[in-house]
């Protein structure tokens, strides 16, 4: 299983999913909305789930290292703003999410 996780970096250059590999012993606890620690660019960051899939087209993928949240922050319906209001406004989506926390 993979994860397609939105970084926690309001840049525009980075806003962007990345899919990330789902654990074994994670499988059971991951959902969509969650915040997880991710590796990226050698360090460890915080994502947000945005969307759980059985494969990735990409050969290389980094597995999530730590979910963080047993309860999601986020539900389809706030994920889907974070969307919209990306798609109409020019500010990075992870502003919207926080914002929302």
């Amino acid at each position: 299983m993979y994860a397609e996780v939105l970084v926690d970096i309001a840049h525009q250059a980075v806003d962007q999913v990345f899919d990330y590999e789902i654990p074994a012993s994670m499988q059971e606890n991951i959902a969509i909305g969650q915040r997880v620690k991710v590796p990226f660019a050698g360090r460890t960051l915080t994502g947000f789930v945005v969307r759980i899939k059985n494969g990735t087209d990409l050969q290389k993928v980094k597995p999530l290292t730590d979910i963080l949240d047993l309860v999601p922050y986020f539900n389809e319906e706030r994920l889907n703003l974070s969307e919209d209001l990306y798609s109409y406004h020019a500010y990075p989506r992870v502003s919207y999410l926080n914002a929302m926390i």
